[in-house]
């Protein structure tokens, strides 16, 4: 089994957790999801995470590097 990533943080008194979780058979194509929740959720809008490591750029940022040196956050209402 793999090690997958998991981070837990707090933020402005959110807890914020981040894990990840491999769907589809061995025998199949396998895809790796990225998981966020937010407790309590203050936001109103819906974002898409990656890795910094793939590129692209945040249009948003929590204000805590350990979230924000290793995901880059994209959002739209």
């Amino acid at each position: 089994m793999a090690q997958l990533n998991t981070l837990i943080d707090a933020v402005d008194g959110c807890e914020i957790k981040i894990y990840e979780l491999i769907t589809g058979s061995t025998n199949q194509s396998q895809y790796l999801h990225t998981f966020i929740y937010i407790t309590p959720n203050p936001f109103n809008f819906q974002f898409d995470i990656s890795r910094k490591s793939l590129g692209g750029k945040s249009n948003f940022v929590f204000g805590n590097s350990s979230i924000d040196d290793h995901f880059t956050f994209s959002t739209s209402n």
